[in-house]
C-alpha cells in the first residue's frame, strides 16, 4: 500500500533567535524548517495557515520565517571526514613507494686469498 502524497506548507526560519507566531500559538527555532500540515505533530488545517500567510503573524514576520510549498533541501556543510585507512603506517612496511636495488660490482671484491687476511688468521689460530 503506497502512501498518498499530502500537501504540504513549509515555514523556515531564517533568523538566529526563536520566532513565535502568535495566531497559530506556535513557537519556531532557530535556523529550522516545519511542516506545519504534517499530522504527526501538528493540527492546524490549510485556511489557518493561508490566512496567516496573508495578513497573520506570518506576514508580519515574513522578514524572518519564509514560507515553502515543497521540503527545503538539507546543505550539508563538508566537514572532518572518516577515513577506514590507517593515520600511522606499522613499522614494519616501507613508507614509500620507491624500490631500491642492491648492486653487487664483482671488481670491488676482495678476494680471501690477500696478505692481510692470511696475517690476521695466522695471528687468530694461538
Amino acid at each position: 500500500m503506497r502512501k498518498t502524497k499530502e500537501t504540504e506548507f513549509w515555514v523556515s526560519n531564517i533568523s538566529d533567535r526563536n520566532i513565535t507566531v502568535r495566531d497559530l500559538a506556535l513557537s519556531i527555532k532557530s535556523r529550522s524548517n516545519i511542516n506545519l500540515l504534517n499530522s504527526d505533530h501538528y493540527s492546524y488545517n490549510l485556511e489557518q495557515l493561508k490566512l496567516s500567510a496573508e495578513s497573520g503573524s506570518l506576514k508580519a514576520k515574513s522578514d524572518k520565517l519564509k514560507i515553502r510549498i515543497n521540503a527545503p533541501e538539507i546543505i550539508v556543510i563538508p566537514g572532518p571526514q572518516l577515513s577506514r585507512m590507517p593515520r600511522f603506517i606499522a613499522q614494519n612496511t616501507a613508507r614509500t613507494g620507491i624500490v631500491t636495488e642492491e648492486q653487487v660490482f664483482e671488481e670491488l671484491n676482495i678476494s680471501g686469498s690477500s696478505a692481510d687476511e692470511k696475517f690476521a688468521d695466522e695471528m687468530t689460530e694461538d
